[in-house]
């Protein structure tokens, strides 16, 4: 027979426990089934079934040839083995029988269990597994762990363990027998989590947790058995890689109770142990094993492992399992759900970065249930998630109400039905009162035929929701839920109305932990609306009320003071509070979830904006990797990771490059998201930014369209006054401002803070030095430098945002030259190059960029030298920036060109019209 692959092994080691697992009578027809789905491995299968037949028979093993560890016979009742005398079976597993035995030797007369190797097992593929059982148990010393007391081998040349006998039964049967409550079972489960904590704490996987090897003494204790196939996660020694000992003897498994990185063979860490502690757990609560096969047919089992989730265990109740309990059904389900559901679900989630970290993460959320405390498996919060949810499909400001009265239907059958499931029947009729009368507001006959607009009917439904009396947690999950929405399709102000209120329930009624939930969720409100300081106090507000150990609060609260940070310009402590929050969203909700790679996207920002523009982009594709990863992402999620890289590499300064990669990615966003949404309109403002810079007029041309078509329809606020900044930046690079006054007045009231929006202070200056480019452009220096006057460029105290700061002097040089006054006109320059480099190095294209402007400007004073020497040091990395066949370049070669044949005494003709570089 030709020799076989590791993955068929694999496949072949799983079958044959598979097998064993099955009664006698029932191996047969698995046999079958087999047969006739053609399996390959059934007859090698059918081999090792035969050689273990035949190995159990007694003649056949007198007749084997010596092993490694030779020893005569087989062991019976009364054989002395070493100083102990066996007794009595205790059980027998694929590697070793256990049997009761006591001291024959004078010493201690206290009942072990003697562990021996199978005698076939004792070559050199199983004799280390057994020794490495040695090891392991000898460096264990915990009350819930059964201890070693001693290991030899017989005269005989029998490999033992004695081990402490525990006198019990498996945990799940012991539960039963007692007809223990739910507070009683994870009491007992309790004690196996103590044990496991400790076994990792001495870097040990036990890789074999499931209730035959759980034991509970007669007196209530727990002890933890059989360490036969775990394994050291030795410090010198990657858990990612096999040994030579699992190469050689394949991964032994109980699949029932294995995770599923353990059936695909994958690398295994603590969160494996975690997993089948969550498969003990769900028996333990609910009477039945977490996956569902659904057919008896070979491998059904592990496929269900590895790609069905679990029901919920609440749903899993029935009356034999309630009564085994001490309850009734519907009690029992009502006791599962939520909490205990959500624990399971975190403890079995399929992928290990979804699970709990750690058992001490488990442990945590266990003594939080038993003290009546949320647990945090619970988190991210049902509004926070549907917060994410609408972000991820956004409808927009132009929502009729007609799509929010259905998306409210949605939201408040939702909510009844979830209140309906725990028989609170007065929330379930007040929160369809709720609905109906949003319904009555929405009908136009109540209104005298005007339909109400989106931000009106979410409006009245938050003083609806205000106006509840008698059901607290009703009123704060619509109000929560309203003032996500408000905050999505922009409506601030309203939104804040809505958290405020949610936050004074929660002071009112004392939930310190809510209460800095809703400062928080108020703190980002305020944050867009551009109070940044406003926004840092409610931060530090509900720092203070925040435990160490909550992870889910502190991700929150790093995150957010990392925009602040880098809003403010300290890279540096914002690159610190991302990497906090990265390690807290790991431990709340594991590696590739949303809020993990939320935080690697604030990371990679600051990365970025402290120029390490390298590190941000590994950082992208980091979270790349992550996004395809998580089973839970959306489109939208994977199309912001396509922003992020366009992002990095337009503050890199690789314009064509971020052009490029936005081009690539628009046909994606659009047809997935919709043209309107926020993350398409981003990347299509930074491919119009790149163009600009390019100087590629019908690149412009061809784009501004899309930009300008979806301009009414972005939230209101920040977002739409970026879009309007970029639409007329962009119109005058594409040279059709007269096409669009409207959008150039708005622009003017945007910059005088005259539009009536709470706009953040760089948004009114970014709109101001458009204004002043724009006035330039019609050959207007006065009224450019009107819109310059509230830049304070000789008053640092009184400065704008530095990269404002950097764009100001370059446009004050522009009309300082178009007045005629060149010194005035290098000073500025001057200026603005250092606070170029100081911002983004002395090599990015935006300060090269400068360089040119001062070198045709040199030209213009007859400095030909000098201005060379600044063109030659600047094109190689424009080169790179723009590419050679660009606009932007070739009018740089071209002023190269200029200067050379100047300074060798070429005569040419007089430039009269400045070059003006982006």
């Amino acid at each position: 027979m030709a020799p076989i692959g590791p993955q068929d092994w694999q496949r072949l080691s799983q079958l044959y426990d598979e097998a064993l697992d099955l009664a006698d009578e029932q191996r047969p027809a698995w046999l079958e089934a087999l047969r006739e789905a053609g399996d390959p491995m059934l007859q090698r299968l059918l081999q090792m079934l035969e050689a273990r037949r035949a190995a159990e028979d007694e003649e056949f093993l007198d007749a084997l040839p010596p092993t490694t560890a030779p020893a005569a016979g087989t062991p019976q009742a009364g054989t002395r083995i070493g100083p102990y005398r066996i007794e009595r079976p205790l059980g027998s597993g694929g590697m070793a029988e256990v049997w009761l035995a006591r001291r024959d030797d004078g010493g201690p007369q206290r009942a072990v269990a003697l562990k021996l190797l199978h005698r076939w097992r004792a070559g050199p593929a199983f004799a280390p597994r057994f020794e490495r059982e040695r090891d392991i148990l000898a460096g264990l010393n915990h009350p819930r762990i059964a201890s070693l007391f001693d290991a030899g081998t017989s005269a005989e040349g029998w490999p033992y363990l004695a081990l402490e006998f525990v006198d019990g039964e498996p945990i799940t049967e012991h539960a039963d027998r007692l007809r223990l409550g739910l507070r009683g079972r994870i009491a007992l489960f309790r004690q196996v989590l103590l044990a496991m904590q400790h076994a990792h704490a001495h870097l040990v996987l036990h890789r074999d947790l499931k209730p035959a090897n759980i034991l509970v003494t007669g007196d209530g204790w727990v002890k933890l058995l059989d360490f036969g196939i775990a394994k050291l996660l030795a410090a010198e020694q990657s858990q990612t890689d096999d040994t030579e000992l699992t190469r050689e003897a394949g991964r032994p498994l109980t699949p029932r109770y294995a995770s599923p990185e353990q059936i695909l063979g994958r690398p295994l860490s603590t969160a494996s142990d975690v997993y089948s502690l969550g498969v003990v757990l769900y028996e333990l609560l609910c009477g039945h094993e977490p996956c569902e096969p659904g057919s008896t047919l070979p491998g059904a089992l592990e496929r269900a492992i590895v790609e069905i989730e679990p029901r919920p265990a609440s749903q899993r109740v029935d009356a034999t399992v309630a009564a085994l309990r001490g309850s009734e059904p519907r009690a029992l389900r009502r006791a599962l759900a939520s909490e205990l559901d959500a624990l399971l679900g975190k403890a079995l989630a399929k992928d290990p970065a979804r699970r709990y970290g750690s058992v001490d993460l488990l442990l945590a959320d266990v003594d939080r249930w038993l003290a009546g405390e949320p647990v945090q498996a619970r988190a991210p919060s049902a509004w926070w998630r549907a917060a994410k949810f609408a972000g991820r499909h956004r409808v927009g400001v132009a929502l009729g109400s007609a799509a929010l009265a259905g998306m409210v239907v949605l939201t408040t059958v939702a909510l009844v039905q979830a209140q309906r499931a725990r028989s609170e029947a007065a929330t379930a009729l007040a929160a369809r009162s709720f609905l109906l009368d949003l319904f009555r507001w929405a009908d136009p006959q109540t209104n005298r035929g005007r339909e109400l607009s989106a931000r009106e009917l979410l409006d009245t439904g938050r003083r609806q929701a205000a106006a509840l009396q008698g059901q607290a947690e009703l009123q704060l999950d619509l109000l929560g839920g309203i003032g996500d929405v408000q905050l999505f399709i922009g409506d601030y102000e309203n939104a804040a109305r809505a958290q405020q209120e949610v936050l004074r329930l929660r002071q009112r009624d004392g939930d310190r932990r809510g209460a800095a939930i809703a400062q928080l969720e108020l703190a980002d409100n305020v944050y867009r609306q551009g109070g940044y300081a406003e926004a840092a106090r409610l931060v530090a507000d509900a720092a203070s009320a925040a435990e160490a150990d909550d992870h889910e609060l502190q991700f929150r609260i790093a995150e957010q003071r990392g925009w602040l940070a880098l809003h403010s310009g300290q890279s540096p402590a914002a690159q610190a509070q991302f990497e906090q929050a990265l390690v807290h969203a790991r431990v709340a909700f594991g590696e590739a979830s949303l809020p993990a790679i939320d935080a690697l996207r604030g990371l990679l920002n600051a990365v970025a904006d402290r120029g390490r523009y390298e590190e941000a982009l590994a950082l992208v594709e980091r979270a790349r990797v992550l996004v395809e990863r998580a089973p839970d992402m959306t489109p939208r999620d994977r199309l912001g990771n396509d922003y992020d890289r366009v992002n990095v590499l337009y503050r890199w300064g690789r314009f064509r490059d971020a052009a490029a990669a936005a081009a690539d990615s628009e046909p994606r966003c659009a047809e997935q998201l919709g043209a309107a949404d926020e993350t398409c309109v981003l990347q299509l403002q930074l491919q119009l930014q790149s163009m600009l810079s390019m100087d590629d007029r019908s690149g412009l041309q061809g784009r501004l369209p899309a930009l300008i078509g979806v301009l009414d329809r972005l939230p209101a606020g920040r977002r739409s006054a970026e879009g309007l900044i970029v639409a007329v930046h962009s119109l005058i690079g594409a040279g059709q401002v007269e096409r669009h006054p409207e959008l150039v007045e708005r622009l003017a009231r945007q910059a005088e803070a005259a539009s009536g929006e709470r706009l953040p202070r760089a948004l009114a200056e970014r709109s101001a030095l458009v204004m002043a480019e724009l006035e330039l452009r019609r050959g207007k220096a006065d009224e450019a430098r009107r819109w310059l006057s509230s830049f304070a460029l000789q008053q640092p105290a009184q400065a704008p945002a530095p990269r404002q700061q950097a764009h100001a002097g370059l446009v004050d040089a522009w009309v300082w030259r178009a007045a005629g006054d060149k010194v005035r006109a290098e000073q500025a320059l001057l200026r603005a190059y250092r606070d170029y480099a100081d911002l983004l190095g002395a090599e990015h294209p935006q300060t090269l960029s400068v360089s040119l402007n001062l070198a045709d400007l040199l030209r213009a004073q007859g400095r030909t030298a000098e201005g060379l020497a600044l063109v030659d040091a600047a094109l190689p990395g424009l080169r790179v920036a723009w590419g050679a066949d660009s606009p932007a370049f070739r009018r740089a070669a071209r002023l190269q060109s200029e200067l050379r044949d100047a300074t060798g005494g070429i005569a040419k003709n007089a430039v009269s019209t400045p070059e003006f570089f982006n």
